[in-house]
């Protein structure tokens, strides 16, 4: 047996997955299994080939693992055998929901089998591999347990045996061109048992079948194992690689295809010339636009499998540099790995888009709140402890390894590579102490800005004005253990540090906000005078601390809170929210009147200054009549302004064409300006979200991170497409430079509350992504610094997702059979109201509510929509009571239906 500490090379086959359908939906909790795939054995209740059955409820497919390879049985609704319709009964005699033409309508299914085998590449291509193999569609009616029905032509089966599921040798018949395990061995077992009593013959029945999370193919191929195992709902297949064994032997055929798999022989393009998983259209699935993919034609469909980034890792399995992974088909239906570019054979090779995840916590409550990278390996971040924490990972030799007070910053530098806590630090005093952004030094260190009210706040020598509660611009060395310089700065009230732009020689460029009215400012800078309440303040320290360069007020007669800065070659830009009437805007700015809604709403303001701070060259509101406010701001590459944030304003500015039109109870949005904030290039909402972060992808896309609910929109293969529950989820998105689609957008959560806060790219195009959870099941890696949940309030988390990867993706679906529009429900209804409607093929959709006299008055949905079934949660609090008319048109179709709201 190999030694446990060999290195070896593993390449990860996510089979699998099916699109999810894309919309506006209602908020609805998912339910999770706690073992989503499980591997049942097989005891007499299937065809004797078969060792192991997996359900993989997630993805509507059935997997079949047997001696040779894997059977995939699938299923769809067969529309043209229609076996009975009957009314829908009414729940009480005078309930109107539903309309007389709808009807639940029985069908047949019908199923499609396909068999992917183990070929042995010593004994060359089976002739089974040179020819066309095919089924006929299966109604439900025939489909049996026993697999046999689903066999292709000229498959091979074996008696069974006890040996498959112990470390016994089990030999290979040599007479056969395919390859066998030596030994499978199935790991995790659960503990519950299922029961199979089919029929009145006892002798056939099949009590206690054991349940397992895992089944591992030994030696398939000389030194290549198969590991099957479930990864976020769906069934994974890893190929690893042991040290001295070729990858060249893995082939793989697939028996069952209507048509030989798509590419014709060719070489296909190579994963790591691919830009981003999908670049698809909004009308779903069937516009993918990848050239790394097999199309595997069934009577069903097409299901397409895709082959996932590469990376090398180490023996302890922890990430490193990129490899170049592709499909290469042999023949027809025979197909293998390439590594055209090779690989490190002391390392393992890893194919998946989670590529590490850890959590950093303790006792207490943490949350990281910016992030920076020094290379592809180190990750730096900051953030707050609170509470009173125990066993938080400070390490020995760090600057500051006691807690002071009761909230402290933290600064802690992970290696992503080998999962080593380089360092973690405290930087703060007895009192409150807030580390809220973070930026690279240049030179391996790093920059952290916050606010502070600790008097004993550790500082060097440097600017030092200090008084009340000031913010604070520390600069850390690269093993965290000296201050290269600590600075406090501010007048004699509150002052807060909420963004950071790093300045590429240490120094910094801070904005916040004050009550100081002595502030110190630069003289002949844009506002020298305090204008009232909270101002705006835009500030640039050397990088010795010993001057700063810019420092100015900006803001009106109320409150201003500035939370994001960047900066460019010319330029300085910044977000934040205001309540003043009189926020100094510029005249050709796209919006320079306030939104004023009640005493307390706040809009959106966006200012850009030149880079002495003494000349505003442009400004804005950005808002509609509810609470609006900016959480982040970048740059484009033809210095376009992408700004992110969140409203409660339904009549915030979106515009036509973009992602998401139609407002949710507190949306997040995403809007691109021009580089003099004239005019929207777009607008548009990205579903509930209250604190939204954006990177550029530098083609003018943008990476994001935040938190949100169910109605999120994911695309179909992406790491976790289902909510996971409470209040919110994290989410990883990338949304393409036009603003009209997702090129990929996940969840990303456990059974709690999640908030990504940071987001950063690596060198190498991948991203790592920060935040805070409260959930003990957040996904973790199993070379995490730390897998185990702390307690208390929230532990912080750190991801590195690589986001241009996919699966398999069934691109037929079970969908509705006409177009429907059901009556809402509750009606009448006081408040909210939920409105239900199905598309039986991808259809431009218009959603609109009109009064009793036929006025419009609100557009609810005017987007193209993929096949599916969607609910739209129509908020009537605004609204007088009365009679309202909603109205479905989706292409050919339309219908209205009456609604009632009574307050």
């Amino acid at each position: 047996m190999r030694h446990l500490a060999l290195q070896k090379l593993v390449i990860i086959l996510v089979m699998l997955s099916v699109g999810t359908t894309t919309g506006f939906t209602v908020s609805v909790q998912s339910t999770r299994l706690p073992h989503p795939v499980q591997f049942t054995e097989n005891k007499g209740q299937w065809d004797s080939s078969v060792l192991y059955k997996c359900e993989v409820r997630h993805d509507g497919f059935t997997w079949f693992l047997e001696r040779d390879g894997v059977t995939l049985v699938t299923s769809v609704i067969d529309s043209s055998s229609l076996v009975g319709a009957v009314r829908e009964p009414p729940v009480s005699l005078n309930d109107k929901r539903f309309d007389p033409d709808d009807r639940i309508q029985h069908r047949r299914l019908k199923s499609h089998a396909l068999k992917f085998k183990f070929i042995d590449s010593r004994r060359g291509e089976p002739q089974s591999a040179r020819r066309r193999q095919s089924h006929s569609p299966l109604s439900d009616q025939d489909a049996p347990t026993n697999l046999g029905a689903f066999a292709p032509t000229g498959r091979m089966r074996y008696a069974p045996t006890d040996k498959c599921t112990t470390q016994e040798d089990v030999g290979i018949n040599s007479d056969l061109p395919f390859a066998q395990a030596k030994w499978i061995d199935a790991q995790g077992e659960l503990s519950w048992h299922n029961n199979y009593f089919l029929g009145n013959d006892s002798s056939k029945w099949a009590p206690d079948c054991r349940n397992f999370t895992r089944v591992v193919y030994h030696d398939v191929w000389q030194g290549i194992d198969v590991e099957c195992y479930e990864s976020k709902g769906h069934l994974e297949f890893d190929f690893v690689v042991h040290p001295g064994a070729d990858p060249k032997q893995i082939r793989m055929v697939c028996e069952g295809l209507e048509a030989p798999i798509a590419g014709g022989g060719r070489t296909l393009l190579s994963v790591d010339s691919i830009i981003s998983i999908t670049n698809r259209s909004r009308t779903g699935v069937s516009d993918l636009r990848l050239s790394n993919e097999l199309s595997l034609p069934t009577s069903l469909g097409e299901l397409r499998m895709k082959i996932p980034g590469a990376y090398q890792t180490t023996a302890n399995g922890t990430s490193g540099n990129a490899v170049t992974a592709q499909f290469r088909l042999v023949s027809e239906n025979l197909f293998t790995i390439d590594l055209p570019n090779g690989y490190d054979a002391s390392q393992t090779l890893r194919i998946d888009p989670l590529v590490y995840s850890t959590y950093i916590g303790s006792s207490g409550g943490e949350i990281v709140n910016g992030l920076t990278n020094i290379d592809n390996s180190s990750i730096v971040a900051t953030g707050v402890i609170s509470g009173d924490p125990q066993n938080f990972p400070v390490t020995p030799g760090a600057f500051d390894t006691t807690l002071n007070g009761s909230f402290e910053c933290f600064v802690v530098r992970l290696n992503i590579s080998n999962s080593q806590l380089e360092f973690c630090t405290i930087i703060g005093g007895s009192g409150m102490d807030i580390g809220y952004g973070i930026v690279n030094d240049g030179n391996e260190g790093s920059v952290i800005a916050g606010e502070t009210s600790s008097s004993n706040f550790p500082h060097t020598n440097g600017i030092q004005l200090w008084g009340g509660s000031d913010f604070f611009l520390t600069r850390l060395n690269n093993t965290g253990s000296r201050l290269i310089y600590s600075t406090l700065f501010g007048g004699s009230n509150f002052d807060g540090a909420t963004g950071l732009s790093g300045d590429g020689e240490g120094g910094a460029i801070i904005c916040g906000h004050t009550i100081s009215t002595d502030f110190p400012i630069i003289i002949d800078c844009y506002d020298t005078s305090y204008n009232g309440y909270y101002d705006g303040f835009i500030t640039h320290i050397n990088g010795s601390a010993t001057n700063f360069t810019v420092s100015t007020y900006i803001g009106g007669s109320s409150y201003e809170h500035l939370f994001a800065i960047s900066r460019d070659s010319s330029s300085i830009q910044v977000t934040g929210q205001t309540s003043s009437h009189d926020y100094p805007t510029t005249s050709s700015a796209f919006d320079t009147i306030y939104h004023r809604n009640g005493n307390d709403s706040m809009d959106c303001i966006v200012s850009r200054f030149d880079l002495t701070g003494d000349h505003l060259l442009a400004s804005s509101y950005l808002g509609g009549n509810g609470d609006d406010c900016g959480t982040d701001i970048k740059i484009g590459n033809r210095g376009d302004i992408f700004v992110s944030g969140c409203t409660t304003s339904p009549d915030f500015p979106v515009t036509s064409g973009s992602l998401d039109t139609v407002y949710q109870n507190k949306s997040g949005f995403i809007t691109k300006l021009d580089s003099s904030l004239h005019s929207l290039t777009y607008s548009t909402f990205i579903g509930f979200s209250s604190y939204v972060r954006i990177l550029n992808d530098n083609n003018d896309g943008l990476f994001i991170t935040g938190n949100t609910d169910s109605s999120f929109i994911t695309t179909a293969g992406s790491f976790d497409e289902s909510y996971n529950g409470d209040v919110s989820d994290a989410f990883i998105a990338h949304l393409s430079s036009a603003g009209n689609c997702y090129l990929y957008s996940s969840f990303l959560g456990g059974s709690g509350q999640e908030m990504g806060k940071s987001i950063v790219k690596l060198e190498n195009g991948n991203i790592v992504v920060g935040g805070w959870t409260s959930s003990i099941n957040f996904p973790i890696t199993n070379n995490g610094f730390d897998t185990t949940y702390n307690g208390g309030l929230s532990d912080c988390f750190i991801t590195y997702i690589r986001i241009d990867t996919s699966e398999v993706s069934r691109v037929f679906e079970n969908l509705p059979l006409k177009y429907i529009l059901l009556q809402n429900y509750p009606n009448p209804f006081n408040a909210t109201t939920t409105l239900s409607y199905s598309l039986p093929i991808t259809s431009h959709v218009d959603l609109r509510l009109y009064d009793l006299m036929g006025r419009e008055v609100s557009t609810l949905v005017q987007r193209e929509q993929r096949a599916g079934t969607y609910r739209v949660l129509l908020d009537g609090s605004r609204l007088a009571s009365g009679t309202y008319f909603v109205r479905l048109q989706a292409g050919t179709f339309s219908k209205t239906q009456k609604i009632v709201l009574l307050k």
